[in-house]
């Protein structure tokens, strides 16, 4: 995480910071006005990468005797020894999850790239079917016709 961090700041010209400093603007100013805003850009779109895959890995702490979801589930499928039913149910709530979270992450990526190139309404994104799907849901299946 602080590699993620420490390179989005990175990523941001050293000429803003002198910018900031020929206007007179302290550290602090300079980067809670100036690097951090530009930084964000850079740095949300891996860390909401590594927080959906911290939740994906979450059933590696049951070895700690946390129950969590996976253990609840294979604890459930102990109960009525039927493990199909577990899993697939385990595996949806996982699918659930990091979709609802997919959609909050490019939400959130929308509202930081607001005023740049990328981030300008003339320029619109991929719809949901492709953010779910891929780029076969734009395609209508007859060869581009």
């Amino acid at each position: 995480m602080a590699e993620i961090i420490r390179a989005g700041i990175m990523a941001v010209d050293p000429g803003q910071t002198e910018a900031a400093k020929s206007l007179g603007m302290t550290y602090g100013q300079t980067m809670s006005r100036i690097v951090l805003p530009q930084a964000a850009r850079v740095i949300i779109p891996p860390l909401g990468n590594e927080f959906n895959n911290m939740l994906k890995t979450t059933s590696l702490i049951f070895v700690l005797g946390v129950v969590e979801t996976y253990d609840h589930y294979v604890i459930l499928q102990g109960l009525n020894y039927r493990p199909f039913e577990a899993y697939a149910a385990c595996a949806l709530w996982f699918l659930l999850l990091t979709t609802i979270w997919g959609f909050i992450q490019s939400r959130i990526e929308v509202r930081f790239s607001r005023g740049t190139a990328t981030g300008s309404s003339a320029l619109p994104g991929p719809g949901w079917r492709t953010r779910i799907f891929g780029a076969a849901a734009g395609s209508t299946g007859l060869g581009g016709h």
